[in-house]
C-alpha cells in the first residue's frame, strides 16, 4: 500500500471534491443563498460519484493495488467532511449567538449545535464507506477495461 504515490496519481479528482465540498459547505451556510445548494445538490452528488470513481480508475492505470484506492477515496471523504463539518459548525455558533442577541431560546440552539455535530460525524462514516466502495468500482472498472483490450 502506497498512499503517497496514489494521492500523487488521484490528485485532481481529490482536490476538485474538497475544493467541492467546501464551496458547497460556504454557499449553505449563507442564508439567503443556501437555496443554491437545494437546486445543485443533486448534481454536485452525480459529479462526486464520477470523482470518487475517476480515483479509483487513476490507481487502477497507475499499477496500484485496489487499497490503495478504498483508502484514497475513505481519506478524500474524511478530509472534505471533517472540513464541512468545522465550517457547519462555525456557523451554527454564529447563529446560536444572533439568536441569543435577539432573544432566542438558548436550550434549542444548543441542541441543535449538538445534534448537527453528531449527524456530521455520522455522515462523515457514511461518506468514507461511499467514497471507498465507488472509487473500488472504478477501481474494477480500471481492470476490466484493461483486460478488454
Amino acid at each position: 500500500m502506497n498512499i503517497g504515490k496514489a494521492f500523487g496519481l488521484a490528485k485532481l479528482p481529490v482536490l476538485v471534491i474538497i475544493g467541492l465540498g467546501i464551496v458547497a459547505s460556504l454557499i449553505g451556510a449563507i442564508p439567503v443563498l443556501n437555496v443554491l445548494i437545494c437546486i445543485l445538490g443533486l448534481p454536485l452528488f452525480i459529479v462526486n460519484i464520477i470523482l470518487y470513481a475517476y480515483i479509483g480508475y487513476l490507481i487502477a492505470k497507475g499499477g496500484l493495488e485496489i487499497i490503495d484506492s478504498a483508502v484514497i477515496g475513505a481519506l478524500t471523504a474524511l478530509v472534505s467532511g471533517i472540513i464541512g463539518m468545522v465550517i457547519g459548525f462555525i456557523a451554527s455558533i454564529l447563529g446560536l449567538g444572533v439568536d441569543l442577541a435577539v432573544g432566542g431560546d438558548a436550550t434549542a440552539g444548543v441542541l441543535g449545535v449538538g445534534v448537527g455535530l453528531i449527524a456530521s460525524v455520522i455522515g462523515i462514516v457514511i461518506g468514507m464507506v461511499i467514497g471507498a466502495v465507488i472509487a473500488l468500482i472504478g477501481y474494477l472498472v480500471a481492470g476490466a477495461m484493461a483486460k478488454k483490450k
